[in-house]
């Protein structure tokens, strides 16, 4: 009699079973690493959004030496989409010459920033004033 090659039904009916339970584990595994990638390169964008902001903002003030209007906003173009932020702009106590200035970053109506980015920026013009009428700021 001749020995029979090949799996039986029941070997190829477990095999299959075993793939059809570890085929959807790795797809919702590759799915979460998708998101995970895009969700970093939408933060990647937006802190390059914030930045050029920032930027924008340390130019005109050393250039013109204006500061920004507080909780000033807008959008712009990065990546082929459209990003919103937003400047808010604070005076540090401690210092009267220094103002905290923090842009937030997002997408959509949402309003939860994808990304942030602060500087100080340095005014002259109060150093001055209270120089010229003989006040002193606070230590």
């Amino acid at each position: 009699m001749l020995k029979a090659r090949g799996f039986s039904l029941i070997e190829v009916l477990v095999a299959v079973a075993i793939v059809s339970l570890a085929l959807p584990a790795l797809l919702l595994n590759t799915i979460q690493q998708l998101d995970g990638t895009a969700y970093l390169r939408d933060k990647i964008i937006a802190s390059w959004v914030a930045g050029n902001v920032l930027t924008e903002i340390i130019i005109q003030h050393r250039t013109q030496g204006e500061l920004p209007d507080n909780n000033s906003s807008g959008t712009e173009e990065m990546a082929g989409r459209s990003w919103r932020w937003e400047v808010s702009m604070r005076h540090d106590n401690k210092l009267v010459e220094l103002y905290l200035v923090k842009v937030r970053v997002w997408r959509g109506n949402d309003r939860s920033a994808i990304a942030s980015n602060h500087s100080y920026l340095y005014d002259a013009r109060v150093l001055e004033l209270s120089q010229s009428t003989g006040e002193q700021g606070d230590p």
